[in-house]
């Protein structure tokens, strides 16, 4: 089940779309507006006998996926849901694993072969990994065009096995940030992406070898830097407070931030001229509000109404007995 939240207290972040109830012995797949990459590489949903709703990986069907030789049979592993339009964002998700091998969470996906992704693999021996990047005990932060990847920054720093752990992704002004405990990834987008269409992702760490992987509370959140209750994509002072949008001259550019609140001056043309002469600092390109209007009106679209708070967000209390849901998958 989908819930959009819509709270603008004040707050580096403001949450505008969580997804808490993954529909127990589900496959998620065409469900709910979430798409597997691959329908044979299949997830369910799952409810762990705390209430808490979890999507697991199921298996991993290792066949050639059209991608870049690298990683031709792992480029296509991950679940992607659409989500909201968000520019400058934060997408996390809360992830329990006691399978040593690749997992991730994915963000600014178009499609199967065209994403961003925050990989990290187990530091195990025998930990399976898509890329000589995100090798053994290694994360990376990459960038997936037509099949393709390119390692945008890597570094040392797999995860604990059978521990609770966050994957946070935050996209600000065209740089990433990933995060898991203390690893730090950053790098800059190679292009204009959005922050929507998030999801997870797995390889080779499914429950097929009876060993499991958890993700939960999947969360997309919009930044809003000021802490002033306005967006960044929205806001037309994006660095100085102003919950009023109050735009004094009406030139875009929020009264906060402008050097100069007099009258916009015309041109010959009699429209309104800019009187800083540098676009101001306002996110959305300083119009001051989605419609254009200056008023400071904030319209955010979700695709759910529900103003529910999530699942519990704990150690999940049921591993090791979900033999049953996935007797019909096999790793090939």
């Amino acid at each position: 089940m989908l819930f959009g939240l819509l709270s603008l207290a004040l707050a580096a972040e403001v949450e505008i779309w969580k997804y808490t109830e993954f529909p127990a012995n589900t496959e998620l797949n065409g469900y709910d507006g979430w798409e597997s990459g691959y329908d044979q590489d299949p997830w369910y949903g799952y409810q762990g006998q705390d209430g808490t709703y979890y999507a697991l990986p199921a298996t991993d069907d290792r066949e050639d996926a059209g991608c870049d030789q690298r990683w031709v049979n792992s480029c296509n592993n991950l679940l992607f849901h659409p989500a909201v339009d968000v520019n400058d964002g934060r997408f996390t998700t809360q992830v329990y694993t006691d399978d040593d091998d690749t997992i991730g969470v994915v963000f600014g996906v178009k499609g199967p072969k065209d994403y961003f992704a925050f990989l990290l693999c187990g530091a195990s021996g025998d930990s399976t990994c898509p890329l000589d990047a995100v090798g053994a005990g290694n994360a990376a932060l990459i960038a997936v065009s037509n099949g393709t990847a390119t390692v945008l920054a890597e570094d040392r720093g797999g995860f604990d096995l059978q521990t609770v752990f966050d994957m946070t992704i935050t996209l600000n002004d065209g740089n990433i940030v990933a995060r898991s405990g203390n690893l730090r990834l950053e790098a800059a987008a190679p292009d204009n992406r959005k922050m929507n269409g998030v999801g997870l992702y797995s390889y080779n760490a499914g429950a097929a070898d009876r060993s499991y992987v958890y993700f939960w509370d999947p969360t997309l959140s919009a930044l809003d830097t000021d802490n002033d209750g306005v967006i960044d994509d929205e806001d037309n002072c994006q660095d100085d407070a102003n919950p009023e949008q109050a735009d004094k001259d009406g030139d875009g550019i929020g009264a906060a931030c402008d050097d100069d609140d007099t009258p916009a001056s015309t041109d010959d043309s009699g429209g309104p001229v800019d009187d800083t002469g540098n676009g101001g600092n306002g996110g959305n390109g300083g119009n001051g509000g989605k419609d254009g209007t200056g008023d400071g009106s904030v319209e955010l679209s979700t695709t759910g109404g529900c103003s529910c708070d999530g699942g519990a967000g704990t150690v999940p209390m049921a591993f090791g007995l979900l033999a049953g849901l996935f007797g019909l998958r096999r790793r090939r």
